[in-house]
């Protein structure tokens, strides 16, 4: 994935938040809410060594796309995980499956 992609995918979020203000529903949470996804990247695949959140995206596309460009602009020093989060529910990490 090159940059161009990685905007494109930006962009389409962006219209994905822009439909959701248009419903009046930003900034309240439910049941039914969106899920979050936040990619993080660990160096060489360990959190301990050192590690930082690349962003946290409204869909799993594009945190996919967001996580595969940043390892490949850290010239494959650092591993990305990508974390499926929802407020008040156990955390699911899509990287292991």
């Amino acid at each position: 994935m090159n940059r161009e992609q990685l905007d494109e995918l930006v962009a389409l979020s962006a219209k994905s938040l822009k439909k959701f203000e248009e419903t009046g529903i930003v900034g309240s949470w439910s049941e039914d809410w969106t899920n979050l996804y936040v990619v993080e990247a660990l160096r060489w695949g360990d959190r301990e060594k050192h590690s930082y959140i690349v962003g946290v995206f409204s869909n799993m596309e594009l945190a996919l796309a967001a996580a595969e460009y940043e390892a490949g602009y850290r010239g494959g020093k650092y591993e990305c995980v990508v974390v499926e989060c929802n407020l008040d529910k156990p955390q699911r990490c899509l990287s292991d499956e």
